[in-house]
């Protein structure tokens, strides 16, 4: 897959109805979800003209995590495959290749999606499935992307990298439609490197979602994690 590197801003709402115009022109989820800040500057609240403190004096300074990157030549990886249900639909399966060495994670309370967690527990696969497949993996990338905007406070300091629609070749040589985005942003004290993906396995219609997140200096081999993982993916009880 291609990545269309954008310039590296930080998300303000003024800018939201320009990433939603994006998406749906065609122009173009992790422990915690990452998700868009609010606004990238602070409105004058009393109408005086003396507008509140910049927000650039408010954004987290990230503390850079010295743990050696992924290197991507050096992954390995084996098969899985599990179930996953979001109701009221049925449960279905899923399988792909994750890289070898990291740990299933589930989660009781949320049976739609599972985690492979890396032993340093620094990167980690989500992947969530079992949702219908009734839109489409632009509709589902504007959707997510409207969700994240109001559930960051703006010190998390999101950046957008990049954000396609593409396809990618599956392992039995079908095309498969996605629709990425690609940013950064700062949860704690350390910047974490998100991507999430959208895929449509039979037409047109998303049908698994994946997120993969670590650190910067991660970046080579979560693309070829989560590349793996495209196209290797296949899902149960697709209509035809």
């Amino acid at each position: 897959m291609r990545f269309f590197l954008a310039k590296v801003l930080p998300i303000s709402v003024a800018a939201i109805a320009v990433i939603v115009f994006g998406v749906y022109s065609g122009y173009v989820a992790s422990e915690a979800l990452p998700a868009f800040p609010g606004e990238s500057a602070a409105p004058d609240p009393d109408g005086t003209g003396t507008p509140s403190p910049d927000i650039n004096l408010i954004r987290k300074q990230p503390i850079p995590n010295n743990l050696p990157g992924l290197v991507a030549r050096e992954l390995d990886y084996r098969a899985v495959d599990f179930d996953l249900r979001t109701k009221p639909n049925p449960a279905v399966t899923v399988g792909l290749h994750v890289p070898r060495g990291w740990t299933y994670r589930s989660y009781p309370k949320e049976p739609w999606q599972v985690r492979y967690i890396d032993p340093t527990g620094e990167r980690a696969l989500r992947i969530e499935s079992g949702f219908a497949p009734l839109r489409g993996t632009i509709e589902m990338m504007n959707s997510h992307i409207a969700e994240l905007v109001s559930s960051q406070p703006p010190e998390n300091d999101l950046r957008v990298i990049s954000r396609e629609n593409d396809t990618v070749v599956d392992v039995n040589g079908n095309s498969r439609k996605v629709s990425t985005l690609v940013y950064t942003y700062v949860p704690s004290k350390t910047l974490r490197y998100v991507t999430v993906r959208w895929i449509a396995l039979n037409g047109e219609k998303a049908a698994v979602e994946m997120t993969v997140n670590g650190l910067p200096q991660d970046t080579k081999a979560l693309t070829a994690i989560l590349e793996e993982a495209t196209r290797t993916v296949v899902r149960s009880n697709l209509p035809n």
